[in-house]
């Protein structure tokens, strides 16, 4: 279980280092003969209720998105994809007058 953890956050992690790239062309790339992926809902392992859905939904938007693999139903997949949600944090970064805070970075 640890290997696909492993794999599901490296992707992720991709995904968010490419969503702020501007365009990119991922269109000669091929994961070996896997075309097509099932995403079931990650495992949430932390407090944050209903945060697996949110980031499983974004993961398969960037997949989609980047155009490599197809998300596809499970019987149609080449491969499964899983993982964990194992941390969660929103953290204040910056504050207004009234020590508010107004800016928040989130760590996954």
């Amino acid at each position: 279980m640890k290997a696909y953890t492993t794999i599901l956050v490296c992707f992720l992690l991709a995904g968010l280092v490419l969503s702020g790239c501007g365009y990119y062309s991922t269109s000669g790339r091929k994961a070996g003969d896997i075309e097509k992926v099932y995403i079931p809902f990650l495992e949430n392992e932390t407090a944050e209720p209903e945060i697996e859905i949110e980031i499983t939904h974004k993961f398969i938007e960037g997949l989609e998105h980047e155009g490599t693999l197809k998300v596809t139903p499970e019987e149609n997949a080449d491969a499964i994809l899983e993982g964990s949600v194992v941390e969660y944090a929103n953290i204040p970064l910056t504050f207004s007058n009234e020590l508010q805070a107004e800016q928040y970075r989130v760590l996954i």
